[in-house]
């Protein structure tokens, strides 16, 4: 079972061009089946049948692992059993006839403006990491990158005479305009704190944002910085990366922005994903509405 395992992660990583992220879950997810699938005696992949892959699915679930994380093992699994048919290893993809799991889509947690102005004001003016955090956070909530696309950034990729940055997403590239907060927060960091992190010695790489050792600062790092200033704002909310990225698309609806147009902005490939903050917007109406009564 390891061996076609095997195969079919080299067949994917050659055939497709997928981030080290998706290529990892893959591989961990297979492994957790091959494993789940050992201890109860199943070594030959054509004597699993749909039943025992249902059964995989709800160990899962009693470990506590969430709906999306078993929706997202169960389509490795589709994927992996049409290989396995393809190839002519399995006669037929027993995946297929797998049950998704059923659960109740958990709206995002937004922040209020007030909330973003306050963790916006903590990074520091005045050192050479304070810039580069003010700059990082301007840009996240301004534009609603992803984390993995604010880390990707290089120098190159930012041009503020014409106010734009270019981005990455898996294999696609797109251009973000950049307000001009955002633009001046971009060019202290870069003409003031990046310059003095890179005359301590270090040797700099390409990367916009780096870290003390001048390399590029990476997921774990931003989150650590994000957490620190949410801490030191005093906001009690659990806030992530990906918070300030829900709170952009929120405020840019609220604000008049179609739909569309913030469709284009996140970077999405379909309307369904971006309809999801229309849903965010009117339960914070509502919300609003039943304080109003309480009052």
């Amino acid at each position: 079972m390891k061996i076609h395992v095997k195969h079919f992660i080299h067949h994917i990583e050659n055939e497709r061009q997928l981030s080290p992220n998706t290529l990892e879950a893959y591989t961990r997810d297979l492994r957790d089946m091959v494993d789940f699938f050992e201890s109860k005696g199943l070594n030959d992949i054509e004597e699993v049948k749909t039943q025992d892959m249902q059964t995989f699915i709800q160990h899962l679930d009693a470990l506590g692992k969430s709906a999306s994380t078993q929706s997202r093992v169960l389509a490795t699994l589709r994927t992996f059993f049409d290989y396995l048919q393809d190839n002519k290893i399995v006669e037929h993809n027993q995946a297929k006839k797998l049950k998704r799991p059923k659960f109740e889509k958990k709206l995002p947690e937004i922040m209020t403006e007030n909330e973003v102005e306050r963790l916006l004001a903590e990074p520091s003016d005045h050192s050479p990491i304070g810039l580069r955090d003010k700059a990082m956070l301007e840009l996240l909530y301004s534009t609603g990158l992803r984390v993995s696309e604010l880390i990707s950034i290089n120098l190159e990729d930012i041009n503020l005479n014409l106010g734009y940055i270019r981005c990455r997403s898996g294999n696609s590239v797109r251009v973000v305009p950049i307000g001009k907060t955002t633009a001046e927060a971009l060019d202290r960091y870069l003409k003031i704190g990046r310059e003095k992190i890179c005359r301590r010695g270090v040797i700099c790489d390409e990367s916009a944002f780096v870290n003390n050792a001048g390399q590029r600062l990476t997921r774990q790092g931003f989150w650590k910085l994000i957490k620190k200033y949410t801490d030191q704002a005093g906001i009690k909310k659990t806030i992530t990366p990906h918070t300030l990225r829900h709170s952009f698309a929120v405020h840019m609806i609220e604000s008049g922005v179609e739909l569309k147009a913030v469709k284009e902005m996140l970077g999405h490939s379909d309307l369904t994903s971006t309809q999801l903050y229309t849903a965010v917007k009117q339960d914070m109406a509502n919300s609003a509405r039943k304080n109003t009564k309480k009052s």
